[in-house]
């Protein structure tokens, strides 16, 4: 079920995009039934989105949520070079993010507090400007903008020390406290079972224990999902198998590159969700398909000889 957790984030058409485009250039006699299908998943992500969701009154996602690379590269470059931004250029970022405070706001690993110096009334001429100042700025002190990218998403592919935080009962029990407040005059009451406390505790317990143990902590590294995935993807290319390179691996690819374009670094499970659910299933299927293809070549060497 959490794969399909991915159907209610704002990068659902994306991946789904990306992935059908590949399905339908190589799976050619199948053109028309996943046109059908593509058509078919779009409306329904069109109908979450545009239609059952304003319905319900939840706040669509913002424009920053898209921006996060090139704004925490502004943020970076105006924190060493602030001495290079001109007046002009001051002007242009502060109407889109808040120029006195943006250097200070600046987070190697984390973009949110960037962002936050968003304004939500920036126009599209604004923006356009705002990019045009980026540019300029880029050409001047590329290193600065790679620096920024690569601080803020290393861990997806760095097994250091860090690993991916646990988001354990009493801290979303904390937020839920958060919601009811700020829902009060709603007489919002978001809360848990009462009656499944001690089973809750002792499944956390449970969980925090294994996590703890020697070896098994690994499985809580971004990276280690990641680089799985990449090393079965340059297999499978390897091997020639693109079927199950098409309709296995590029959606998880394409959610790679999205957690790429993101506000955090990998110690954030959240973000990679689909990948560390779905990669288990596409490894074993590939393992299956190799080992079927193994015997399917040995049947008919049988054959041939039983033959003669």
């Amino acid at each position: 079920m959490r794969w399909l957790i991915v159907f209610f984030r704002n990068e659902a058409k994306y991946i789904v995009g990306i992935w059908f485009v590949f399905l339908i250039a190589h799976f050619k006699e199948y053109r028309k039934e996943l046109g059908i299908g593509l058509a078919l998943i779009l409306f329904l992500l069109f109908s979450i989105n545009h239609i059952i969701f304003p319905y319900l009154k939840i706040t669509p996602g913002s424009t920053k949520e898209m921006l996060s690379v090139p704004f925490q590269q502004t943020a970076r470059y105006i924190k060493e070079y602030s001495d290079e931004v001109t007046e002009k250029e001051k002007e242009v970022i502060d109407r889109v993010l808040n120029y006195d405070t943006l250097s200070e706001r600046y987070e190697a690993d984390r973009s949110d507090k960037v962002k936050d110096g968003w304004n939500k009334y920036t126009s599209k001429v604004e923006l356009k400007e705002y990019f045009s100042v980026w540019y300029q700025m880029l050409k001047k002190h590329p290193l600065v903008y790679a620096e920024a990218t690569l601080n803020n998403y290393y861990y997806y592919l760095y097994p250091g020390k860090r690993l991916a935080t646990n988001y354990s009962y009493s801290w979303s029990e904390k937020c839920m406290d958060s919601v009811n407040k700020r829902g009060n005059q709603l007489n919002m009451d978001v809360h848990y079972p009462v009656k499944l406390k001690c089973l809750r505790n002792c499944y956390e317990a449970l969980r925090e224990g294994i996590f703890n143990l020697p070896v098994l902590g690994v499985f809580k590294c971004v990276a280690l999902y990641i680089w799985l995935l990449l090393i079965f993807a340059f297999y499978l290319f390897r091997r020639q198998k693109i079927d199950i390179l098409c309709w296995g691996i590029i959606p998880l690819l394409a959610s790679v590159g999205i957690a790429f374009l993101g506000p955090c670094n990998g110690y954030y499970f959240r973000y990679v969700y689909m990948i560390t659910v779905a990669l288990p299933a596409v490894l074993l299927l590939g393992l299956i398909d190799k080992k079927y293809r193994w015997i399917k070549m040995n049947n008919a060497g049988t054959q041939i000889l039983n033959d003669k």
